[in-house]
């Protein structure tokens, strides 16, 4: 009896438990071609021009289905009872076996690596170094990782330690708030760093709360103290104090500074790429009265200030009787003042390098009188070199 096309029929069994199937299936075009069905074992159907290719296939699928279940017999039982545990453990979560591994495999990784905390630490102040970050920023950041290997052990692997051990070494420092603050800011970009490298499978540092920092009123000195410490520097520090306090640049940008940055003729200083913080270059508008104190001390080139500006500042603090001396509070008046004189954060923000005025806003908005504000942008020097305020 003639085929119909289209069709198909199992061909003469092998057995009552014959697997695969080979059906021969008759397309419409007339042609033939033999189906081998192994969808129970790996989910496909193929299909062959000829009986004897389908047959070798099907004789190939019937040795990988019996090697593939003498591996399952062959797993050691305390193996399949693990299995099988894991799998009712990880059932409630919706997870597989596969699924555990995957996650747990990176920590494994990770501690094959076996990079250690002062080795990281080293290998981040590199990477930072070479990506142009400043002098300061990597003086605060060796003595950061300073003391977290003094605490740790430069010798105890990244991966040992977790979230409580991190937790309680800035619990149990005697410290500030901002300060553990700080401190958890260079342990979350420490870690993130060594989970960037494959050091750890997580960052620790991430999971810890940051301090609460009530933020304090900004350190500023008044006209009559500006007064006291202008009357008494002389030089670079003059020139210091006035740039500081008047156009508001950090102490770490004035120490890069020339002097063929400073034109009095345009009335600009160029803080330029190299120098800014930012590594943004902004060119800083010269006010009226710091344009007198610059006039008196200016030179063509050269450093604004000199290497020793550190051992010096306090020598003229203490001569104004301004003690103690607040940090940066030469920079923190120039960004009250000119908020409280010309009521334009955008512009303050701009002056001081800052990427917006939110946070100049939010900090130096009604922190000076206005009235003192107009006081300290007309202290300019008088023929004799005391301060006077300007006509």
């Amino acid at each position: 009896m003639n085929e119909k096309p289209g069709t198909s029929k199992p061909t003469k069994k092998r057995g009552k438990n014959s697997w695969p199937k080979i059906r021969k299936i008759v397309h419409p075009n007339g042609t033939t071609a033999w189906q081998v069905d192994t969808r129970t074992f790996n989910g496909e159907r193929r299909n062959f021009q000829t009986k004897d290719d389908a047959r070798a296939y099907a004789d190939e699928c019937r040795v990988a289905r019996a090697n593939s279940g003498r591996d399952a017999f062959a797993m050691a039982s305390r193996h399949r009872a693990d299995a099988q545990e894991a799998i009712a453990t990880l059932e409630p979560f919706g997870k597989t076996i596969m699924d555990a591994v995957r996650f747990y495999l990176p920590h494994l990784q990770a501690m094959e690596r076996k990079r250690t905390l002062a080795a990281a630490a080293e290998e981040f102040q590199r990477r930072r170094e070479l990506d142009g970050s400043s002098d300061a920023y990597l003086r605060n950041l060796r003595s950061y990782h300073s003391q977290l290997c003094r605490h740790f052990g430069g010798a105890t692997l990244l991966v040992d330690i977790g979230r409580d051990e991190l937790e309680h070494y800035l619990d149990r420092m005697d410290v500030s708030a901002h300060t553990r603050k700080n401190h958890r800011k260079v342990m979350v970009s420490l870690w993130q760093f060594a989970v960037e490298r494959g050091y750890v499978a997580d960052n620790p540092a991430k999971q810890i709360k940051a301090p609460v920092v009530i933020a304090d009123e900004p350190g500023t000195l008044t006209p009559a103290e500006m007064i006291r410490l202008l009357n008494v520097a002389d030089g670079d520090l003059l020139a210091y104090v006035a740039v500081a306090g008047f156009a508001g640049l950090r102490r770490a940008e004035i120490e890069r500074l020339d002097w063929s940055d400073v034109d009095l003729d345009t009335r600009e200083i160029d803080v330029k790429a190299h120098i800014a913080k930012s590594k943004k270059r902004r060119i800083v508008a010269i006010a009226d009265n710091l344009y007198q104190w610059l006039a008196s001390v200016h030179q063509g080139n050269g450093a604004v200030v000199g290497r020793n500006l550190a051992s010096n500042l306090p020598r003229i603090t203490k001569a104004a009787k301004i003690e103690p001396w607040l940090q940066n509070c030469l920079r923190h008046s120039f960004a009250s003042y000119h908020l409280a004189h010309h009521e334009n954060a955008a512009s303050t923000a701009f002056l001081m390098g800052h990427r917006d005025s939110n946070l100049v806003y939010s900090t130096y908005a009604r922190a000076v009188r206005k009235a003192d504000a107009e006081k300290w942008w007309s202290l300019a020097p008088a023929a004799d070199k005391s301060v006077v305020a300007m006509p």
